[in-house]
């Protein structure tokens, strides 16, 4: 065989394996199970009192069959997979749910929602389910305060966070946030550039003097833990 025959001869082939690969691709694509998805919404705790968790199933036509009939899928909400135990959402028809949170007494920090059993769609046939992330952490409230003396500005403040540990978890408060960093912020055209961060003191208190002839606009920001949120004060021109 010549070199252009041996040349065609190996063209033809990889044509016909590309359009093999491309026709296994799209069958294996057409015949992928579908997959139910649940998204979880974040929560702060704020009070004491029992916190419903919502869950939305995003993609509810998934659990329909040929003739309307829907099926069903669950999802059990628990810290990590080791847990035996956690609050449930269901749907069969509907498209969200909640589940029970307990202020004191459940973890805080990184949640996940399993899919629990086997979901189904309206034909009877098993459906995939997603695995998704929400975090569930005490919330924190943050405020500031500024005077100014002649071309200098002052702005304190100060961060809370409500605490749901109190008396092993029977009581909560709202309590001062210590040792906890703080970034003072000026808007400059339209961004926020931090000028100086700040520990807390043991009260949840900061301070900070800077000079500023002119008014300028300030807040207050600081991050999140892993069981606590962070806050944003509001905006105080100065």
């Amino acid at each position: 065989m010549g070199k252009r025959a041996k040349r065609a001869a190996l063209a033809a082939g990889a044509l016909t394996l590309t359009a093999v690969t491309a026709a296994t691709g799209l069958a294996a694509s057409a015949n992928a199970a579908p997959l139910a998805t649940i998204s979880v919404s974040n929560v702060s705790i704020t009070s004491m009192n029992l916190v419903n968790v919502k869950g939305t199933l995003t993609n509810p036509g998934v659990l329909r069959g040929d003739y309307g009939f829907s099926g069903s899928a669950s999802w059990v909400m628990k810290p990590n997979a080791n847990v035996a135990y956690g609050s449930t959402w269901f749907f069969w028809g509907n498209r969200t749910d909640t589940a029970a949170f307990w202020p004191g007494m459940d973890s805080l920090g990184t949640w996940h929602a399993y899919p629990l059993g086997h979901a189904t769609d309206g034909n009877g046939q098993t459906v995939g389910q997603n695995t998704a992330t929400f975090y569930i952490r005490q919330g924190s409230r943050l405020s500031l305060s500024a005077s100014r003396s002649g071309p200098y500005v002052t702005l304190t403040a100060h961060a809370t966070r409500y605490n749901d540990r109190l008396d092993y978890g029977l009581r909560g408060a709202w309590q001062a946030w210590p040792r906890h960093s703080v970034a003072i912020q000026v808007l400059s055209g339209h961004t926020w550039k931090t000028v100086a961060s700040r520990a807390t003191s043991a009260r949840g208190g900061v301070s900070y003097r800077v000079s500023s002839p002119s008014a300028r606009s300030w807040r207050a920001q600081d991050a999140a833990t892993g069981t606590i949120w962070g806050a944003t004060s509001g905006t105080i021109r100065r």
